[in-house]
């Protein structure tokens, strides 16, 4: 397991994952953020040692898969006060917004990061994915950790 410090040098980005009413923060490199990685990238479906290495094996999270892949990012989970010690960085922008917020509960991905349309990659026809900016979908007393003094 990578320290919050290894992930913050890597760039690993954060990002806000509710399920079953809970809403908790991970800090994952990107392809953890997608969840359907077989139609991001078909080459993984060709090895079996990557699949094998790779979220425990889910490449696709579908609802018979999601406690799995919970499980598999559970080592990425930060708690509220790193949340608080990475966003009010004052040398660290990265940190200064929400890439993305899931919502397994209404199966929503709402992509906040520019480089990838991650919201094209979902599970399946039932999700909806959208770009927009993820903080505006938590309650209000998460999106205060985001507030400066």
């Amino acid at each position: 397991m990578k320290s919050l410090k290894e992930r913050l040098i890597e760039n690993y980005l954060l990002g806000c994952i509710k399920y079953k009413n809970r809403f908790d923060f991970y800090l994952m490199p990107i392809a953890w953020w997608i969840l359907n990685y077989n139609k991001y990238d078909p080459s993984i479906l060709n090895s079996s040692e990557r699949i094998n290495n790779f979220r425990n094996g889910i490449t696709i999270v579908t609802d018979q898969k999601k406690d799995s892949f919970i499980n598999s990012i559970n080592e990425d989970k930060i708690s509220l006060q790193e949340l608080e010690e990475i966003t009010c960085l004052d040398n660290n922008e990265n940190y200064e917004y929400l890439n993305f917020f899931i919502d397994f509960d209404k199966k929503e991905f709402i992509n906040g990061f520019h480089d990838i349309e991650v919201e094209d990659y979902l599970p399946n026809e039932t999700w909806v994915g959208r770009f927009d900016e993820p903080k505006k979908y938590l309650p209000s007393e998460l999106q205060k950790l985001w507030q400066r003094n």
